[in-house]
């Protein structure tokens, strides 16, 4: 076996372990509505690793239905952002004001009678930990990788069917439930809320200007970046691999959406918002994690395989292999974790900001 298959197959492993882990832990705690903010980075886990799979261990993928396959694919791709090939920022856009939008209407609004809506009439559900945004039914719809018709119709177990599937697969890879408590175990059932409130009235006021079909998708970036900051509430060092991965990818693809979108529509954005996204995305922190080395780095976590390093520089016993500092020169673990945490939380800060009252 080769240095790039055992890194394949350690972090195969290591991101299995700790799905398995948090799936227990979400499920024994009752936080049920936590499952749609993480389930892009479990579908993240089971795609990426069906995708080695597929060629170095066929009996092992075949293992997920094509079915799983499709909609596991579709979720992993969310996790893109504005960095979705296939979408791009006016796709995402799009598909917001096209696609998601006019079906959570349809389905919980227009059954309403008219006189009763601006009562009655709810299509958007807010879920918050600690008052901060962590997941919305359509940032659920987003990211889970069902069509519109069956995450909005289909009956809870057959998407518990779905779910079922990936803890199968994740199991099939070596995850257990009895490995130590994840972030989950942080968090206090009792400060999570959820509300429900109309679309067309929501997303006018958050990121105050910005039009708000784009203001919707940017609720989702507030949203999983919040997310990956509750993650950080367990240790979450580059010696932690899964935890710290989740944190250090969502950092990279928020900030690399953010700057996408001031480079292509920066234009028509507010000039306060304009001035938000070149303040998180150009300082030290940012520069470094979205630069061509740290590039590298992100694609290794992400598709498992070594990316633009010499296989002798890996070092297996070691926080990410020892891939910091070969990538990064000048920086460690430590202080590269660090750093993400830094970033993290103040990029965190920042879109909570600019969500509850613009430039104010």
């Amino acid at each position: 076996m080769t240095i790039n298959d055992e890194v394949i197959r350690l972090g195969i492993a290591r991101d299995a372990t700790y799905a398995g882990s948090v799936i227990a832990d979400l499920s024994a705690g009752g936080y049920h509505t936590l499952t749609f903010a993480v389930v892009p980075f479990l579908s993240l886990t089971v795609h990426e690793s069906y995708a080695k799979l597929a060629a170095l261990d066929p009996t092992l993928a075949a293992t997920l239905t094509g079915d799983v396959q499709q909609i596991v694919a579709r979720s992993r791709h969310s996790l893109k952002l504005f960095d979705d090939n296939r979408r791009g920022v006016d796709g995402q856009v799009a598909y917001f004001r096209d696609e998601i939008l006019p079906a959570h209407r349809r389905h919980f609004i227009d059954p309403v009678l008219p006189f009763l809506r601006r009562w009655r009439g709810r299509d958007l559900g807010l879920f918050t930990y600690d008052r901060t945004l962590v997941a919305t039914t359509h940032s659920a719809t987003f990211h889970t990788g069902l069509g519109l018709d069956e995450m909005l119709t289909v009956p809870g177990p057959e998407i518990m069917a779905i779910y079922q599937e990936y803890g199968h697969f994740t199991g099939m890879l070596g995850a257990r439930t009895d490995t130590g408590h994840t972030f989950v175990h942080t968090l206090d059932r009792h400060r999570m809320h959820s509300e429900d409130v109309r679309a067309d009235r929501y997303y006018p006021q958050a990121f105050a200007g910005v039009e708000p079909n784009l203001s919707a998708v940017l609720t989702v970036f507030q949203a999983i970046l919040n997310t990956a900051d509750l993650v950080g509430r367990a240790p979450c060092t580059p010696a932690d691999y899964s935890p710290f991965k989740i944190r250090y990818l969502t950092l990279y693809q928020v900030l690399s959406s953010l700057r996408l979108l001031r480079h292509q529509h920066g234009v028509g954005l507010p000039a306060y918002f304009c001035d938000a996204i070149d303040r998180m995305t150009a300082d030290a922190a940012a520069t470094l994690i979205l630069s061509p080395p740290a590039r590298a780095l992100r694609n290794t976590l992400m598709h498992y395989n070594l990316t633009a390093v010499d296989p002798t520089t890996v070092d297996l016993d070691a926080p990410l292999f020892g891939l910091v500092p070969v990538h990064l020169p000048g920086h460690d673990p430590d202080s590269f974790g660090a750093l993400v945490d830094h970033s993290v939380a103040a990029t965190a800060a920042d879109l909570n900001s600019l969500a509850n009252g613009g430039p104010g």
